[in-house]
């Protein structure tokens, strides 16, 4: 797997943050109506903990320059 620096975020452009909350919904809906019950809870694959090196907010000039620059 190749890893991308979070850093190049700050070469994006601003974007309003865009919810879409209503739509994890309609597959749980139309589950409903489709069987008349509710669907059935599916376990997940995340991690119970964070992955990757800790860091303390101190750290993030020295971490993510250009990110701390922009949205600081």
């Amino acid at each position: 797997m190749k890893f991308v620096s979070p850093e190049y975020l700050a070469e994006l452009e601003q974007i309003e943050v865009a919810e879409f909350e209503e739509f994890e919904y309609v597959v749980l809906k139309v589950y409903e109506e489709i069987t008349s019950e509710e669907m059935p809870l599916i376990e997940g694959t995340n991690p119970c903990q964070p992955v990757g090196e800790n860091w303390k907010e101190e750290e993030l000039k020295i971490l993510f320059p250009k990110l701390v620059k922009k949205y600081w």
